[in-house]
């Protein structure tokens, strides 16, 4: 399989989870000129609307601002630091940012038997359409293998999205999980939970999975096995 480039860009401006999406607006701002869909993630090529994986991402490491880029994606970052202007607003305050680490990566697909070892903060597991069938399981191995469902379905769509076809069945297994917590997502209380597990197919570090990848939801960390 064919690897993908990667650019994390981490500024050196702080900044909050409930900021991330502040961040996101000031960017696409900023950039609203360019003709690349993939700033927004709102619309393709030909016009229309834009539901695959977000090759743009906008959240914060380590509580600094950061964008994550994936293949094509790595284009916006590139136009971003061309124009040599990084101030912006963010939400209410006005900030002036310098890059602090500037990381180019290949992201390398990747099958091993023996499994690679992850952990996912802040990950959307259930929409609207799941949550109740959710809540109506009482057996906690019954939420597990529930939750290793769609945990391997968003695998599949971060695999899709990077435009790299899986041929192999993905084998996904739940090592820890932490009591469900709520949070804000589009201004609607959403449910979250952080989890570690182990997968037969590599995955981008810093990258993200489930819904709201865009303004950091679901951040990817490599655990040592």
């Amino acid at each position: 399989m064919e690897s993908i480039k990667v650019i994390t860009t981490i500024f050196d401006t702080p900044l909050t989870n409930h900021e991330n999406e502040c961040l996101r607006g000031a960017i696409i701002k900023k950039l609203s000129d360019t003709e690349n869909p993939l700033v927004h993630n709102h619309l393709n090529r030909e016009g229309a609307l834009r539901y695959d994986y977000p090759l743009v991402q906008y959240k914060n490491i380590n509580e600094q601002a950061a964008i994550v880029c994936l293949g094509e994606g790595t284009k916006v970052i590139e136009e971003l630091i061309s124009r040599c202007d990084l101030s912006f607003m963010i939400g209410t305050r006005s900030v002036q940012m310098q890059i602090k680490e500037l990381n180019p990566t290949f992201f390398v697909p990747q099958i091993s038997e023996q499994g690679f070892y992850y952990r996912i903060t802040r990950w959307q597991a259930l929409n609207s359409g799941n949550y109740q069938t959710y809540k109506e399981l009482v057996a906690l191995t019954d939420k597990i293998r529930f939750l290793e469902k769609i945990l391997t379905g968003h695998i599949l769509a971060l695999y899709r999205g990077l435009g790299i076809c899986v041929n192999v069945k993905i084998d996904c297994s739940l090592t820890k999980l932490s009591d469900p917590y709520t949070d804000k997502y589009k201004g609607i209380t959403t449910t979250l939970f952080n989890i570690e597990f182990i997968t037969n197919l590599s995955l981008p570090l810093n990258g993200g999975l489930g819904k709201g990848t865009s303004i950091g939801f679901g951040i990817i960390n490599e655990l040592k096995p």
